[in-house]
């Protein structure tokens, strides 16, 4: 798969991932939202992170969505 997630793009998910990540640990210690919550926060943590390291995104792909050609075209 090509890259298809542009540097603006990729700095919204990692920064997302991690604080999706951060609500997954604080669901686990109670202290904003109900602990059931957490394993949920979690996946989407790892799917944010996973998504903009790599820049690579298979949904976005499905959808003919390309952020880098969008970031290349407004140059």
């Amino acid at each position: 798969m090509d890259v298809n997630v542009g540097k603006t793009d990729q700095m919204f998910r990692v920064f997302g991932g991690i604080a999706m990540g951060t609500l997954s640990i604080y669901a686990l210690i109670d202290k904003c939202v109900p602990e059931y919550y957490s394993p949920v926060f979690g996946l989407f943590a790892i799917i944010f992170l996973v998504t903009g390291l790599t820049r690579k995104c298979p949904v976005c792909k499905l959808a003919g969505h390309d952020s880098l050609e969008e970031e290349n075209s407004s140059d």
